[in-house]
């Protein structure tokens, strides 16, 4: 498959603060995500198309020349085309990990290499950097990744992108962005070691590459990797690796963002199905609908009730990646069916 060439993508790692601890996992998360962007099994982003920016292995004297800084993610942006006043393309990746905190609720200070207890306006703002793509449509869609604390510290100005604002020629009337945190509000995130290769991973990006990559517990019903499918996989998988009190870390998701995004598609083909034989109960009318558990707006398939009786089921094969339910709006009677519970191949459930 020829790769993306609408598809965009920044990727920040930071180790070296020399006014702050030093980190050992973000360089590394970072390009284990640049890996993944640029595979054709999964972002399939063209390579000219990536920027990583990382901090070098040595540590400045001065923290004054220590990068990166703001101005090489605004150049990225800029060699994009974020100054021509043209829309760029369909959808922009913007991955970060690091140092952070948390100047409000809903803002994350992503510091540069140059930030200090005393210096955290040293910053790009993922509040104001939301703002700006939504102002300007250069993007149709932009996902944000962030993998750092969120600790408090109210009144720090969080720094927006040093172009002028304009509405992109072309560019998208509405804008579907999609942010991912490590962390709550007020909250530190957490990279510990691996216990199979021994090197330190961030516990946000370990579990975010695992979906990514196709964990079938992060496909939904038909075999994709979607926004939706991807926080419910995060939320949980963060807490199964979190398992340390002292690492105890909770990711955040906004949820009035768009759940449709779709960031992998498997081959259905390719994965294990159950037969199922559904029967109703005589007398039951109107349609059953089997619907995705984890997202209920997704309907997988419906069939005529009065048809699915014990001498002619229903019979269906469902992935068997996901729960579902089966519902009969005409009695209101909603039942979840779960392929991993099925005892019997197939499987006869009786609804």
């Amino acid at each position: 498959m020829p790769p993306r060439q609408d598809h965009y993508a920044i990727a920040i790692g930071i180790d070296t603060y020399p006014a702050l601890r030093l980190l050992k996992s973000s360089v590394s998360d970072a390009i284990d995500f640049l890996d993944w962007l640029t595979d054709e099994d999964g972002g399939n982003v063209a390579a000219e198309n990536v920027k990583l920016i990382r901090s070098p292995e040595e540590i400045p004297t001065d923290r004054f020349d220590a990068r990166p800084i703001q101005d090489e993610i605004d150049r990225a942006l800029r060699d994009f085309g974020a100054e021509t006043g043209f829309k760029i393309g369909t959808r922009l990746y913007f991955y970060f990990a690091g140092h952070g905190f948390g100047p409000k609720f809903n803002d994350v200070g992503m510091l540069m290499a140059t930030a200090g207890m005393q210096s955290l306006t040293k910053n790009i703002g993922l509040q104001a950097y939301r703002e700006y793509f939504h102002d300007t449509g250069l993007f149709d869609e932009v996902v944000f990744f962030v993998d750092c604390c969120r600790d408090n510290a109210r009144g720090v100005v969080t720094r927006a992108p040093d172009f002028e604002v304009k509405r992109a020629q072309n560019g998208a009337t509405k804008i579907v962005d999609f942010v991912v945190l490590a962390a709550g509000y007020g909250d530190q995130a957490f990279a510990p070691v691996d216990v199979v290769d021994g090197e330190r991973r961030g516990i946000l990006t370990k579990a975010l590459l695992e979906a990514l990559r196709g964990d079938p517990k992060a496909l939904d019903s038909q075999g994709r990797v979607t926004a939706a499918s991807l926080q419910l996989y995060i939320k949980e998988r963060v807490k199964a690796i979190a398992t340390d009190e002292k690492l105890k870390q909770e990711p955040e998701t906004p949820q009035d963002l768009n759940p449709a995004l779709v960031f992998l598609e498997k081959d259905l083909n390719t994965l294990d199905r159950l037969e199922v034989h559904i029967v109703a109960p005589a007398g039951t009318t109107g349609d059953l609908i089997i619907r995705d558990a984890r997202d209920l707006s997704q309907e997988v398939a419906r069939h005529d009730a009065a048809t699915a009786t014990a001498a002619t089921p229903w019979v269906i094969h469902l992935p068997s990646i996901t729960r579902y339910e089966i519902e009969n709006p005409d009695s209101g009677r909603i039942v979840v069916l779960d392929p991993v519970k099925a005892k019997e191949k197939p499987h006869v459930f009786r609804f």
